[in-house]
Order: C-alpha cells, then structure tokens, then sequence
C-alpha cells in the first residue's frame, strides 16, 4: 500500500468530521496561524488508534513520505497527528531520522508542534 493510499481514509475520516464552528475557535486560540478541521485531541486520537486497527501500522520504510505528506497539509490536526503517529512510533527513531525532525521543528513552526517535537520525540 502506498503511503498516500494509507492515508485516504484517515483524512476521509478527518474530513467527514469537519465541525466548521470548532475550526474557527480553534484557529483563534492559535492566533490564527493554522486552519483547523474543528476536531479535538480525544477525537482525532480515537480515529488515528481506529485507523491503525483497521489498515495496521504504516510500513517504517515509508513513514518520511507518510510524516511529510502529513505535514504540508493545511490543517493542524495532521501536524498533531504525525506527532502521535511518531511517538507511538519513537522506539524505532534513530540518528539517520534527525534530519526529518529538523524539518518538523523548523516547518510550520508554533509552540504546539516544537514542543511535541522537541519534547516527546527528540528529547
């Protein structure tokens, strides 16, 4: 399975979930640097653990093109996902990953993402 094809229906689910309302409240806390799907931490956690019962693990061969993929896209809840998904993840981080860190904790930057990089992940 391609990484982009592993991801379809987690996003579907993000997606089908959009609340409109919550994304604007979301995107105020935030000062307005991220557009949101409106979809809280517990909720989106559930559909990630639900995805991964359902299509298995991502294959570790493909995780930078699936955490990038994740990354670039406009909002937030897959910055934080990709942040979930690697540090569920993290046993198997090793120094050749370093670079891909850089690039999360220097790409979209915000407290939100740093710390969950920096903190969970590298630290």
């Amino acid at each position: 399975m391609s990484p982009l094809t592993y991801l379809e229906p987690l996003l579907k689910q993000y997606e089908d979930n959009r609340d409109p309302v919550r994304a604007v409240q979301m995107k105020k806390y935030m000062k307005d640097q991220f557009d949101f799907f409106g979809i809280g931490t517990p909720a989106r956690r559930a559909m990630m653990s639900a995805h991964i019962r359902e299509y298995g693990w991502p294959d570790w061969s493909s995780i930078e093109e699936i955490t990038r993929s994740l990354w670039e896209m406009n909002e937030r809840e897959c910055q934080s996902t990709v942040i979930d998904l690697l540090n569920r993840m993290k046993k198997k981080l090793g120094p050749d990953k370093l670079p891909l860190m850089e690039y999360l904790i220097t790409t979209k930057s915000w407290w939100d993402t740093v710390d969950g990089v920096a903190g969970w992940l590298v630290g």
